[in-house]
């Protein structure tokens, strides 16, 4: 859930503009005949159609096709990336990695292992990171990694960033039996860390993903929030880090896996909502993606759903015509936020805790990332960005934030406080 339904703050930190990465795609015609059908079936086989919202879009199996027989558009040349060839992140080694505020400083703390950052600033025997606390620090380059990666274009030589939402201490929404959204966030966010870090095939009547040859691992895939490190993956996280992150490592998309509550009315279809970033044009057609895979693959699940009417593609800007979500802004790459369900509702709460929920979301991220990827497709309809200005929320303080491996004894993250301050809504 984006903090707006929770109250809790919706300012921006801005940080300084940088080049925006072009998305390199296109490459993989081999995947467009195998996902072709797989893209008018839902993820259940048999079940009912979802609806769509879609009126001039020809059919997807269709555009698949065409796809499929069309010349290869021509790769762009990739501008500069931000630091470093190939790879622009760091990786806190198995020791942890010591963080100063200047070159050569006092240590501040020693960050968990396994921990990613982006590199905002190389100097002879180190980098500047922008930290998962809303902060920059300075690490020795013996106490990090950088991963080797071949970008490329198409999905093999793409970099994708995804984004468990919440985390630590901010749980994000939870339901009336107790599931905590930063949980099922990062469950599903690691289902589909792990679909695109291997080779699949895709079902051509169920859209199943499945270990394979026909569609490619990508080049990297880099989490916000990642079980495997230090913290468990439940570390309290900046949005403007999640934002940086995405930026710094030039990545072809970034996803923020989220889900939703508040008060909501009867639906027949899923109450899906992708959020888009306004100031990215590619944005709005991996939402669409997005939205209609969600859409095809949740529906056979129920048959009726509690949600709102914002369901749908949506963009929102501030007065001044920037993005409203930190996350968003700060991402300066096609980027979205994806709500599957809402978890006050009971029976959407129910559902989101099993695994088949979980395996469902992931794989339409991924089929929808394929497509955005590998061809043309448009998905959904877009709408068009709508100016938005709630305001009267506290932002988060990061001030008390810590990387260290928490203590045995100690609270999640280490026993930080939940104050308000930084960066506002996502």
């Amino acid at each position: 859930m984006t903090p707006r339904d929770t109250g809790s703050g919706h300012r921006r930190a801005r940080t300084p503009d940088s080049p925006r990465p072009v998305t390199e795609r296109l490459g993989l015609v081999l995947v467009a005949a195998v996902v072709a059908t797989a893209m008018v079936a839902a993820t259940v086989a048999d079940g009912p159609a979802a609806p769509t919202d879609v009126e001039t879009t020809r059919p997807v199996g269709a555009e698949l096709a065409a796809a499929a027989t069309a010349s290869p558009r021509p790769t762009p040349t990739p501008p500069p990336r931000p630091v470093g060839d190939p790879a622009s992140w760091v990786v806190a080694g198995p020791d942890g990695a010591a963080l100063a505020a200047t070159p050569g400083g006092p240590i501040d703390e020693v960050a968990a292992p396994g921990l990613t950052w982006p590199i905002l600033e190389e100097v002879d025997g180190g980098y500047r990171v922008a930290t998962h606390c809303a902060r920059d620090g300075w690490v020795d380059a013996d106490d990090v990694e950088r991963p080797d990666v071949a970008r490329g274009a198409g999905m093999a030589g793409a970099v994708i960033v995804v984004d468990a939402g919440h985390g630590g201490l901010d749980a994000g929404a939870s339901g009336p039996a107790g599931v905590l959204e930063s949980e099922v966030n990062l469950a599903v966010a690691v289902r589909l860390r792990d679909l695109l870090e291997r080779a699949n095939d895709i079902d051509d009547e169920t859209g199943e993903v499945t270990p394979g040859d026909t569609v490619p691992p990508v080049a990297a895939v880099v989490m916000t929030r990642d079980p495997d490190d230090g913290k468990g993956g439940d570390q309290r996280t900046a949005l403007t880090f999640r934002g940086r992150l995405a930026t710094g490592a030039g990545a072809d998309a970034f996803v923020s896996v989220h889900h939703n509550a508040g008060d909501t009315r009867t639906f027949d279809e899923p109450p899906t909502e992708v959020f888009y970033s306004v100031a990215d044009e590619e944005s709005g057609r991996l939402a669409g993606l997005v939205l209609e895979e969600l859409r095809r693959s949740l529906a056979p699940l129920a048959d009726q759903w509690r949600g709102t009417t914002l369901a749908g593609t949506i963009g929102r800007e501030d007065p001044d015509g920037t993005d409203y979500y930190t996350v968003l802004e700060e991402a300066r790459v096609p980027a979205v936020i994806a709500e599957a369900v809402y978890l006050s509702d009971p029976a959407a709460e129910e559902l989101a805790a099993t695994d088949e929920f979980q395996e469902i979301y992931a794989a339409a991220l991924y089929r929808a990332l394929v497509r955005f990827l590998a061809t043309e497709a448009t998905g959904s309809e877009v709408n068009e960005p709508i100016e938005f200005t709630p305001g009267g929320a506290e932002p988060y303080d990061y001030s008390s934030c810590s990387l260290a491996v928490p203590p045995e004894d100690g609270g999640e993250d280490g026993g930080e406080d939940d104050g308000a301050e930084d960066d506002g809504g996502e």
